[in-house]
């Protein structure tokens, strides 16, 4: 005779398991404001993207009361403002590499945000301009 085994997890292990994910969401969360009152928005906005992204592919019966995916995005946007204003800082300076690299850092948890895609493109065109203009260095 065949026996098969419920292998479906218990109330128990849903609980526990529940507990574990907002648990980590709040980790994700806390260590994305701990960088970011230390002005390393570098470092927060992926642990805020990466909160946000797992937050809202949670059952929606886990999510916590105290907290909502606007809340999340609101966390997330306000680090992509920072990094775009010191790009645009940073390119005002004509430092045009260290504006590339403060658009790339916001680049990397919102890979579709057009405005830090233009200011790229633009700055390195800008920078292959400038590079085409100056003299080579003699031998």
């Amino acid at each position: 005779m065949l026996t098969l085994v419920d292998s479906s997890p218990s109330y128990q292990d849903t609980a526990k398991f529940r507990g574990a994910w907002q648990t980590a969401i709040r980790g994700l969360l806390a260590t994305g404001d701990h960088y970011r009152n230390q002005d390393a928005c570098r470092s927060a906005g992926p642990l805020y993207f990466q909160a946000l992204s797992h937050y809202q592919a949670g059952p929606p019966d886990w999510h916590l009361a105290d907290l909502s995916p606007r809340n999340i995005s609101d966390r997330l946007k306000k680090c992509g403002d920072i990094l775009m204003a010191r790009g645009l800082s940073a390119y005002r300076q004509g430092e045009l590499e260290q504006a590339i690299g403060h658009w790339q850092d916001l680049l990397v948890f919102d890979r579709d945000n057009s405005a830090a895609l233009q200011a790229v493109n633009t700055t390195r065109t800008q920078l292959e301009n400038l590079n085409a203009l100056s003299p080579s260095p003699s031998p």
